[in-house]
């Protein structure tokens, strides 16, 4: 006799674990992934931010440097599919208690290489 449950996961192809994700990440989206420098402004100071930022890209399988952080700035690059960096900007524009987005404005790296590679 089967096994109900390897009966119903191999019929229909699917399970509650999104495909790829480990550890609570969320496995990258198809097609070409890009970096982007994302700007974000308005009341952004608070020390909770940054780790806040990394964590969230984190679970999204985002690659996220160069983050600096100002009373009224931040400004971070994050490298991953664009479906995945319109998400991060959503979460980030909502972001935790204690900060307030205005404004976030989106710069993709080298737009007309492949990969996000520069042009030589």
């Amino acid at each position: 006799m089967t096994d109900q449950s390897d009966t119903d996961q191999s019929d229909t192809g699917q399970n509650d674990t999104p495909r790829g994700a480990q550890n609570g990440t969320v496995a990258h989206g198809t097609g070409p992934e890009r970096t982007e420098r994302f700007e974000i402004r308005g009341r952004v100071g608070a020390a909770s931010f940054p780790p806040w930022i990394r964590r969230h890209g984190a679970r999204l399988g985002l690659e996220c440097r160069d983050l600096a952080q100002q009373e009224a700035r931040v400004s971070l690059l994050l490298t991953g599919p664009p479906a995945l960096l319109d998400a991060m900007e959503m979460g980030c524009s909502l972001g935790p208690w204690d900060i307030w987005v205005e404004q976030i404005d989106r710069f993709p790296l080298f737009p007309d290489a492949p990969d996000g590679a520069a042009d030589d």
